[in-house]
């Protein structure tokens, strides 16, 4: 049974519509993934369907009696004083609040919340603890159907896993999940929604399967296409030897046959198999040429906080080119602080001996920074007045390179700090084409990139066998270009042969 069906749905959002003339049902068994780039409209789309935003066009038809709860992306201020558990128990309808308050102590024991936070004010939670209460406030009714918006935002590696397992686990009814995260997808969903262009695509199956389905959908429309517009260019040609020979001959039979094809072209043109426009938006690296096979060594490193306290000692590491290592760690390890002192004594400590250093750097090494905070970009300044004069090019290509990037020439002049996270990490990416590392630090890389920014980003890695040293909690773009794993244990880097041991004993945990 269909708990909601859309017809030609159409949402805007300003003058242009997010999505148009959208067809699709939700049943009792669907787990959707919505999927997309960032800002076309997933959450706008959300939010219409909650009925937090009105329609433009079209109908959306309820189950009667129908409930929803829906997790947004960001604290209602008014949530922001309340402590975690009057904020959870506000949740429930008011008549149930005395006798159901159980529910309260069981969804916060199963999110893996710490008790001492349960009096804590939700405004002095961590983004993550945060994104989960509220995840928690949506389910806590038990809705016939949950709205998931980009629940993995915010998460370390730890609480992504236990949400997942909570979503298989403890949620088993409907829902749809707006989400960038593929491992999440694939484990959590049973169908797909692809919003593109303001177009709406929905295939069965998980994120991997869909998108399969949608290659060979797109493929197929576009032979279509080709094969409609030459019966078009075909009928064209007739039709205008039709009408050159009426013209000539003064025979009205050649004439009417001529308007007639015209006719048919015209209806033609107007049903030509729609064909996804190409996302223009360009994410690529470049890298200058080492000759050197090591890169960088660490000997006998100690990792610690700004006031001292250790956290990491590094017997031996040593990355050689083509290297791409993910280092591995429980939230708080100090995976990050090591990446900022490697960036720090590339920069400070160039001359350096191998033997005698902590950390050694080739001299040949020209290292690229990607920090998760994309503290490298100026907020103040305007994006085509930083990499004019950050970089002797021709301001031509600085232009001709932020378009490729996504970024039109009438938006150049926009200043970095405006940009959203999505924007600046593709501006964040552009400065290191612009630098062309041969040694990548990437911190985070992924956390503010859509899902084809993210396998762009892995194409680029892989196809350029670019040499890198990363953190991430992205496990897809992990597996797909690590082939080095180095895990944090008990305060040591040890390697390890893949990361799947270290997922495991974080859910175990």
């Amino acid at each position: 049974m269909s708990l909601l069906i859309a017809s030609q749905l159409t949402v805007s959002h300003g003058v242009a519509p997010l999505v148009r003339d959208a067809g699709f049902t939700v049943g009792e068994n669907d787990r959707i993934g919505l999927v997309g780039a960032n800002g076309s409209g997933k959450s706008t789309l959300l939010a219409a369907l909650a009925g937090r935003l009105e329609l433009d066009a079209g109908d959306l038809a309820l189950r009667r009696g129908l409930t929803m709860g829906m997790s947004e992306q960001e604290v209602p201020t008014e949530l922001l004083e309340l402590t975690l558990r009057d904020a959870l128990l506000e949740a429930l309808p008011e008549t149930e609040r005395d006798n159901e308050s159980w529910k309260v102590d069981v969804v916060l024991n199963s999110l893996a919340f710490p008790y001492e936070f349960h009096e804590r004010p939700v405004g002095k939670l961590s983004g993550g603890w945060q994104r989960l209460a509220l995840i928690a406030r949506a389910r806590l009714p038990e809705p016939d159907l949950l709205l998931l918006d980009e629940p993995t935002n915010h998460l370390d590696l730890a609480k992504i896993l236990h949400l997942e397992r909570w979503l298989e686990d403890e949620v088993r009814g409907p829902l749809i999940m707006v989400s960038h995260d593929r491992e999440v997808l694939d484990r959590c969903t049973n169908r797909t929604m692809f919003l593109r262009d303001a177009v709406l695509f929905d295939f069965p199956g998980n994120y991997t399967r869909a998108r399969q389905l949608l290659l060979e959908h797109d493929l197929a429309a576009a032979r279509a296409r080709e094969a409609e517009e030459a019966e078009i260019k075909r009928l064209d040609r007739s039709a205008k030897r039709l009408a050159l020979w009426g013209r000539q001959w003064d025979n009205e039979k050649f004439s009417k046959r001529a308007r007639s094809i015209e006719r048919r072209i015209e209806k033609k043109k107007g049903e030509v198999t729609y064909v996804a426009p190409e996302d223009r938006r360009r994410l690529e690296l470049r890298e200058r040429e080492a000759q050197a096979n090591i890169l960088m060594r660490c000997n006998n490193c100690a990792i610690a906080t700004p006031d001292g306290t250790p956290l990491i000692n590094i017997e031996r590491l040593t990355l050689a080119r083509g290297d791409r290592a993910v280092i591995l760690g429980a939230n708080g390890s100090g995976k990050s602080t090591f990446l900022r002192r490697l960036m720090s004594e590339y920069e400070n400590h160039g001359d350096r001996i191998a033997e005698k250093a902590e950390v050694y750097f080739n001299p040949q090494v020209l290292a690229g920074y990607f920090d998760q905070d994309l503290s490298r970009l100026p907020d103040d300044q305007p994006m085509f007045r930083f990499f004019a004069s950050q970089f002797p090019v021709p301001d031509l290509r600085v232009r001709s390179e932020l378009i490729n990037a996504g970024f039109p020439h009438v938006e150049q002049t926009r200043k970095i700090g405006t940009l959203s996270g999505g924007e600046r990490a593709r501006l964040l990416f552009l400065l290191l084409k612009f630098e062309e590392p041969n040694l990548l630090i990437l911190d985070e890389p992924t956390n503010h990139l859509d899902v084809d920014g993210r396998e762009r980003l892995e194409d680029e890695v892989l196809t350029r066998e670019l040499t890198c040293i990363m953190v991430s909690h992205d496990r897809r773009f992990v597996d797909g270009i690590a082939n080095r794993f180095f895990v944090i244990q008990r305060g040591r880097l040890i390697e390890t042969t893949s990361a799947d041991p270290f997922y495991d004993s974080l859910l175990d945990d």
